[in-house]
């Protein structure tokens, strides 16, 4: 049956599923990690910071409202966020807040217009943005929502279009950005936020999540994976 419109567990739920993901996949991360400084951290960051956000939801069982969830999301990002891709993903995550505002629940169309004021958001955020890194490919998914959005995509369609704008988008940063080039490896941010809605996508297919076994050496709380039930 297609979902046309986000509300605060459907919400509550991809982001969760997201955040667990990059955390899984956070090694990944961490060995392509060139730019802005070769320090092999940056999923190591992205995974604390959304392990901080995710964290903050997960307290959220059986809120509705989307504008409440996303209220939450965005301060606990804020408050949890570790190195630059988590600055970033913080002002995502504030500018998606804000563009929802109160609502209890948008319909798709108006989703993406919330998705572009997240992209503008992370660049605006920033002294001095570098096209070929996360907010090249956050731009390129949100351009790629309003496209969705006009063919009548529902949440699913949505976040199927959203990833695989996202990887066209980080396939090419090495075009973009010459030590990437030269070390023959993509950005390291791009990737966590590719794999950050490839774990959404994850969830909304019902497919299931890794259990978090591991996390306690990052000092992150173990959980058990999110369900797709209710989205």
């Amino acid at each position: 049956m297609p979902i046309n419109y986000l509300d605060g567990p459907r919400f509550r739920r991809v982001v969760i599923g997201g955040a667990d993901w990059v955390r899984h996949t956070r090694e990944q991360i961490n060995a392509i990690n060139v730019f802005p400084v070769a320090d092999g951290d940056t999923g190591t960051n992205m995974a604390l910071s959304l392990s901080a956000t995710a964290a903050a939801l997960r307290e959220l069982n059986g809120t509705r409202a989307l504008g409440s969830v996303a209220r939450v999301a965005a301060e606990a990002s804020i408050l949890g966020a570790k190195g630059n891709s988590g600055l970033i993903l913080a002002h995502w995550f504030l500018g998606l807040s804000q563009a929802i505002g109160d609502r209890p629940r948008v319909p798709m169309p108006d989703f993406v217009d919330c998705l572009g004021h997240a992209s503008s958001a992370a660049h605006d955020a920033l002294e001095t943005p570098v096209e070929g890194t996360i907010i090249t490919v956050m731009r390129a998914t949100s351009d790629a929502a309003r496209q969705a959005a006009a063919a009548g995509h529902d949440l699913a369609g949505l976040a199927e279009t959203l990833l695989a704008a996202a990887r066209r988008a980080l396939a090419r940063t090495p075009e973009q950005l010459a030590v990437l080039r030269e070390a023959h490896v993509v950005d390291a941010g791009a990737q966590g936020y590719v794999n950050f809605l490839d774990g959404a996508l994850r969830v909304i297919r019902g497919e299931p999540l890794p259990q978090a076994a591991e996390s306690g050496r990052l000092g992150i709380p173990a959980h058990p994976p999110v369900s797709a039930e209710e989205i």
